[in-house]
C-alpha cells in the first residue's frame, strides 16, 4: 500500500513537471515563426511583425492582438495586414490605430491570423525587437568610420566580404573636422568567446544575404546588434595616433582580427564602428599572383587534341608521298 501511495505522488509530481515546462516549450516553437522590428518614432510606438509563412501573400490577412491569450473569437478586433517598403506582407501595432487602443505593449501581446489555424493566440516579444535603426546600423557596419589600410586598392575582400590587411588602417577623416578616435583590437580566436561569434554572425550576414529569409535576417541582425552593443560597451579602448592603427608585429598570413572603431566630437553624438580584418602577408599573396600568372599563361597555349595530332598525320602521309612521286618521276625520265 505505501508502495502504490509513492507511486502515485511521483507520477503526480512528474505531471506537475511537465504541464510547468510545457508553455515554455510552446513559447520558444512559436516564437520560431515571428520576427519583430521596432519602428517607433517620437511619442508613436508602431512595430511590424513578420510572419514567415505570410510575407509573400499579395491578397494579405486579417490579423487581431490582445492582451488575452484566452480572449473569445467572438471578441478579437481584426485589423488588415500592411506592407512594408520591400512588399511583403506583416501584421503590425500602431498606437495612433483605434483598434489597437486596448493593447498594452508593456504587457504580453498575443497574435491571430483569420483563417490560419497555425497562428491562433501566438505570442509576440516587443521588447527583444530590433530597431529599424539598429537594422540599417548593420547593413552599414564598416562604413560608418570611413577607413583604408595602405594597400587596400591592390588586395581584394575575401569570400566572405571580410577585408584582407596589409600594412595599417588609415582612418580617412575630414580636414575641416576634429576628432578624436580610439579603437580595440582583438586577434581571433579570443578568450572572450562574444568575439568570436561576432564574426561567426559578421560572416554568415554577408555569404548568405541573397539566400535568407526576412525572418532569418531580422534575427541574425538582432542576434548581431545585441552582442556588437555588449562589446562596445565594455570595450578597454585605446587612442589612435597620426590617424593610423598598425598591423601587429605578429601577425602571420590568415590571422584574423576584430578591431572596434569610436569616433568623438565635441557636441555631437559618438560614432562606433568595426573592422573585420585577415590578415595577409604580402609576399604570400604576391606569390599567389604570380603563381595565378603564370597558370594562365600555361592555359593560354592550344591544348593537344586528337584532331590536331590527326592533321599531323595526314601532312607527314602528304609529304611521304609527295618524295614517293618525285622518286618514280626521276625515274622514269631516266629511262
Amino acid at each position: 500500500m505505501k508502495k502504490s501511495k509513492l507511486m502515485l505522488i511521483i507520477v503526480s509530481v512528474m505531471l506537475v513537471a511537465v504541464m510547468i515546462l510545457m508553455p515554455t516549450q510552446v513559447k520558444a516553437e512559436t516564437n520560431e515563426k515571428l520576427a519583430v522590428v521596432n519602428t517607433s518614432s517620437g511619442e508613436n510606438s508602431s512595430y511590424l511583425i513578420y510572419i514567415d509563412a505570410l510575407l509573400s501573400n499579395a491578397d494579405g490577412f486579417e490579423f487581431a492582438l490582445s492582451n488575452d491569450s484566452a480572449i473569445a473569437q467572438e471578441n478579437l478586433i481584426y485589423e488588415n495586414s500592411a506592407t512594408d517598403n520591400a512588399g511583403n506582407a506583416v501584421a503590425y501595432y500602431d498606437s495612433t490605430n483605434q483598434k489597437f487602443g486596448e493593447v498594452d505593449i508593456t504587457k504580453p501581446i498575443y497574435l491571430w491570423v483569420r483563417g490560419n489555424n497555425d497562428i491562433q493566440g501566438l505570442e509576440v516579444n516587443l521588447s527583444e525587437s530590433i530597431t529599424s535603426a539598429e537594422l540599417t546600423d548593420v547593413e552599414n557596419i564598416t562604413k560608418k568610420i570611413p577607413v583604408e589600410t595602405t594597400k587596400q586598392k591592390e588586395y581584394p575582400e575575401d569570400e566572405n566580404g571580410m577585408k584582407l590587411w596589409v600594412g595599417s588602417i588609415q582612418i580617412q577623416e575630414k580636414e575641416d573636422e576634429k576628432a578624436e578616435y580610439s579603437y580595440k583590437m582583438v586577434r581571433l580566436p579570443a578568450e572572450d568567446e562574444r568575439y568570436n561569434q561576432l564574426w561567426e554572425l559578421k560572416t554568415k550576414i554577408n555569404s548568405n544575404s541573397d539566400t535568407m529569409s526576412v525572418n532569418e535576417k531580422i534575427k541574425l541582425s538582432t542576434e548581431f546588434v545585441n552582442l556588437y552593443n555588449e562589446l562596445i560597451e565594455s570595450a578597454n579602448w585605446t587612442e589612435v595616433k597620426d590617424s593610423t592603427i598598425e598591423q601587429p608585429e605578429d601577425a602571420v598570413d590568415g590571422t584574423q582580427y576584430i578591431v572596434l572603431l569610436k569616433k568623438e566630437v565635441k557636441n555631437a553624438e559618438t560614432v562606433y564602428d568595426a573592422q573585420f580584418m585577415t590578415s595577409l602577408q604580402e609576399e604570400v599573396y604576391e606569390n599567389q599572383i604570380n603563381e595565378e600568372k603564370v597558370v594562365v599563361k600555361r592555359t593560354t597555349k592550344l591544348p593537344i587534341t586528337y584532331d590536331s595530332i590527326a592533321l599531323w598525320v595526314v601532312l607527314a602521309v602528304i609529304i611521304i608521298a609527295l618524295i614517293i612521286v618525285r622518286r618514280k618521276v626521276k625515274k622514269e625520265s631516266k629511262h
